[in-house]
């Protein structure tokens, strides 16, 4: 299935129009439907007609499968078929445009890191607050993206809503807005005012700097009263329809997993009021000690997670090759990810416990993490995307470009499944052995002197 095209199955062109697709659809499936069809093959034929015929069905789904083949179908299956990513996935305009939000940010985080380096190291170049500068910018950033987010992305008229989603009015989605610029302005203020503590022009008590933070805190803490009223909603319809009642253990790995982040935060900055206060003795690795396990437990989680998953996929023979690939490629950059995060770490730390250790040695990690995001977010995604793909049989550039690093060490696999990127013409010399072989397996032609003789 993931080696045929799609219009292939249903025997269809490409430019075919919806109204064809649902009556070539109709007519395959009283073909082939088991009932009707004794015939063992007909079940599988019948399986795959169906799938074809739901994703060229929808008019988003089918323009993404145009674009980008079965890779895009695999991202909609890992990544979720919310309607956000169907329209930005439809539309090469907003991947550019993604892309280019991404670089800014980038660019931004590394003027800080930068800044903030030649400041620690005694550079007197400019002031702290010339490092807030960046951190500023990125925020504007954001901002236009949430409102490209709300507002900007316009849903088509013919968009199909999946189950449950509901399309949220005008007025709760400027709610939701205003919440968040106010929690990013609070961020802005919390930073402003620890670059002028830091330069100590302004004599501003400790605890009064921590106010927009646990401001910001506060307001986390009730915007998320409601997804746990969502959560409630759940598991009520659950009791209703199936007689499920989720246990206590349940509600409260619910709970927990919405407020772990908080808790970890609202911990780590009483330990480092209490250590700039000097209320109980105490090293700076202690004080940051929470925000360290979270960086080492976290992506050993979604690191085990992915490996199951991948376990998983692995037991099923008949499972999507595309999705593999792309369950391989997050279990290296999982991998690659887990690694930069325990270096920086380990390197925080000892940067905490001796002042004359370079910043900049903190940040090699991040740098190279963020020269290679920056790369492809500026050259290489923009130059995948932007390949054409000319019919519905070959692949797009990012598919390729995937297969190639995921199915080239196994050339066994490339060979015995076959492939529907376009074929390269073989050299003269390959031509050559070819016709010597073709000419071998032949039978002897009879000769002309042969039929006249017979005459």
């Amino acid at each position: 299935m993931s080696n045929t095209s799609l219009y292939t199955i249903l025997a269809l062109p490409v430019t075919t129009s919806q109204e064809e697709i649902k009556r070539t659809y109709r007519k395959l499936a009283l073909q082939l439907h088991p009932d009707k069809n004794p015939d063992p093959e007909a079940a599988g034929r019948f399986r795959d007609v169906n799938k074809a015929y739901k994703i060229l069905s929808h008019k988003k789904k089918r323009k993404i499968y145009d674009k980008y083949g079965e890779t895009g179908l695999a991202l909609l299956e890992a990544y979720g078929h919310n309607s956000i990513f169907l329209d930005i996935l439809s539309s090469q305009a907003k991947v550019y445009s993604i892309l280019g939000f991404i670089s800014l940010t980038i660019a931004f985080v590394f003027a800080f890191l930068i800044m903030v380096g030649l400041k620690y190291n005694h550079a007197d170049i400019y002031r702290w607050r010339h490092c807030v500068i960046p951190l500023f910018l990125i925020k504007i950033n954001i901002i236009i993206g949430l409102y490209y987010k709300k507002f900007g992305l316009k849903r088509d008229e013919d968009h199909e809503h999946s189950e449950g989603e509901h399309e949220q009015p005008l007025h709760t989605k400027i709610v939701k807005f205003i919440v968040s610029i106010c929690k990013i302005l609070l961020l802005g203020f919390f930073e402003a005012m620890l670059a002028l503590k830091a330069e100590n022009t302004r004599r501003i008590s400790w605890i009064v700097l921590w106010v927009p933070f646990l401001a910001f805190e506060c307001i986390d803490f009730f915007q998320k009263l409601s997804k746990l009223s969502d959560i409630e909603a759940a598991y009520d319809k659950l009791k209703r329809e199936k007689g499920i009642l989720p246990s206590k253990k349940a509600r409260f790995y619910a709970v927990f997993s919405l407020y772990k982040f908080n808790n970890l935060r609202l911990f780590t900055i009483i330990l480092i009021l209490w250590k700039i206060d000097n209320i109980v003795h105490m090293t700076w690795t202690t004080a940051f000690l929470p925000l360290l396990i979270m960086a080492f437990v976290i992506p050993l989680w979604f690191l085990i997670w992915d490996l199951a998953k991948f376990a998983r996929m692995k037991k099923q023979p008949d499972g999507n090759s595309e999705n593999r690939s792309f369950v391989i490629l997050k279990l290296i950059l999982d991998v690659f990810v887990v690694m930069v995060i325990y270096l920086t770490a380990a390197l925080f730390l000892v940067c905490l416990s001796s002042p004359d250790f370079n910043f900049f040695y903190v940040c090699i990690p991040s740098f190279i993490v963020l020269s290679i995001l920056f790369l492809c977010s500026c050259c290489c995604l923009p130059i995948l995307f932007s390949l054409p793909r000319t019919a519905p049989d070959e692949e797009t550039g990012i598919q390729a470009f995937i297969k190639e690093i995921i199915e080239a060490p196994n050339r066994k696999r490339i060979l015995d499944v076959p492939c529907n990127v376009t074929k390269i013409s073989p050299t003269p010399l390959h031509r050559n052995s070819t016709r010597r072989k073709r000419e071998r397996a032949l039978p002897p032609i009879p000769t002309r002197t042969t039929s006249v003789q017979r005459h």
